[in-house]
């Protein structure tokens, strides 16, 4: 019997993600890393989808998206169908790569968005990959506080907008929001608090 089709809310944001099968990796080099992140630009452009933050672990990958009108599925099988085809080749592989459906849970809340953005971009740190979000190397972190350029899908001023009026003062917010991990962060009047569970 076939599943039935997932009901999308058009603007709604997202937090969508995919595991490898049986927890297996789904990137076994920096070249599966490089053509997944260039897929996923081009799944962003083709789908008109918005970005808010993503990483690519080494068994699955998250994303924080908005979903336009036609939603998210046609997104996501864009992303995950033709990297597992490429990946299947490039490695001489016939298994399933990606486990079962993809996840996607409705971000309601500022603070939600927010916390899903941290925890996103914290993976790599919390799985002891690096040591701090600058240093993870499939992340939208970086362009996000503007240490390398964002891509036109990345939504950085809206992300920084939730921050302060001021570019450089929300960007240093957010990076002191980000760095203090799953605590609340310590400034006065700051409208977040982590509600993503791990």
């Amino acid at each position: 019997m076939p599943r039935p089709a997932r009901e999308w809310i058009e603007g709604g944001i997202y937090h969508v993600f995919s595991r490898g099968s049986n927890r297996q990796a789904i990137f076994l080099n920096d070249g599966d890393y490089v053509e997944f992140d260039l897929l996923l630009a081009e799944a962003f452009r083709l789908h008109e989808v918005d970005a808010f933050g993503w990483s690519l672990m080494p068994n699955h990958w998250h994303g924080v998206v908005r979903s336009p009108a036609a939603g998210l599925s046609a997104f996501m099988k864009c992303v995950n169908q033709r990297y597992a085809l490429r990946f299947d080749r490039r490695w001489s592989r016939t298994a399933h790569v990606f486990q079962n459906r993809f996840g996607a849970v409705l971000v309601e809340t500022d603070e939600q968005f927010l916390a899903t953005i941290r925890y996103v971009v914290r993976n790599p740190v919390e799985a002891g990959i690096c040591p701090t979000p600058v240093d993870a190397k499939w992340t939208s972190y970086r362009a996000t506080v503007g240490l390398e350029p964002a891509p036109l899908h990345l939504r950085v001023a809206e992300i920084l907008e939730l921050f302060g009026r001021d570019v450089e003062t929300a960007r240093q917010r957010f990076v002191e929001f980000v760095g203090f991990g799953r605590e609340r962060h310590p400034a006065d009047g700051a409208p977040w608090e982590d509600t993503v569970a791990a």
